[in-house]
């Protein structure tokens, strides 16, 4: 995920921002991780320990609770998998690029190769 995303956040600034750009997203992306894992084992964590229940000869039923639990966790995984495509849509329409080549032209003072100024 790493790539594109950085690829697409660098695509439209001028090249004296490029860096600026790549960081933030590389930045978004790591704190993205950290929440999603702490997300995730807060929802399993939540359901494993009300799934747990003593089984025969007093073991748990730990693969039984585990796959309920995880269910909650796939749901979330399903969401989040919908509003990155959603926004994948978003950011490279037409308008999108529009909106990235006029910033980019107010950012460095100057119109891109190719294009001229709005």
């Amino acid at each position: 995920m790493d790539v594109p995303a950085t690829a697409l956040a660098v695509a439209g600034m001028p090249r004296t921002r490029a860096g600026t750009a790549s960081a933030v997203t590389m930045a978004a992306c790591r704190i993205g991780v950290v929440l999603g894992v702490a997300t995730f084992g807060a929802v399993l964590s939540l359901g494993l320990t009300h799934g747990l229940h003593p089984g025969p000869g007093g073991r748990l039923a730990f693969t039984a609770a585990f796959g309920q639990a995880e269910q909650p966790v796939w749901w979330i995984v399903t969401g989040c998998g919908a509003a990155v495509a959603l926004l994948g849509l978003c950011v490279t329409g037409t308008w999108a690029r529009a909106t990235a080549h006029r910033s980019a032209v107010a950012l460095d003072g100057a119109p891109a190769p190719g294009h001229t100024r709005t």
